[in-house]
C-alpha cells in the first residue's frame, strides 16, 4: 500500500499534508464522540479528494 502510494503521488508534501490531515481527523474523532457519523463523513470526502489528487499527479 505504501509503496503504491509513493510512486502515484510525486510531490512528497502531498504525502505529508495527507498524514496531517489524517492525524487532525483523527484527533477531532477522538475528541468529539457526539459528531463522530459527521466527521467519518467528511474523512471519507478527505480520503475521496486525496485519491482524486493523487490521480491526476499519476496521470501527470
Amino acid at each position: 500500500m505504501r509503496k503504491s502510494l509513493y510512486r502515484c503521488a510525486k510531490n512528497a508534501t502531498t504525502i505529508i499534508l495527507i498524514i496531517i490531515i489524517f492525524m487532525v481527523d483523527i484527533q477531532t474523532m477522538y475528541f468529539t464522540r457526539t459528531r463522530v457519523k459527521c466527521i467519518t463523513k467528511e474523512l471519507f470526502i478527505q480520503i475521496c479528494m486525496d485519491m482524486e489528487i493523487i490521480g491526476k499527479m499519476k496521470r501527470n
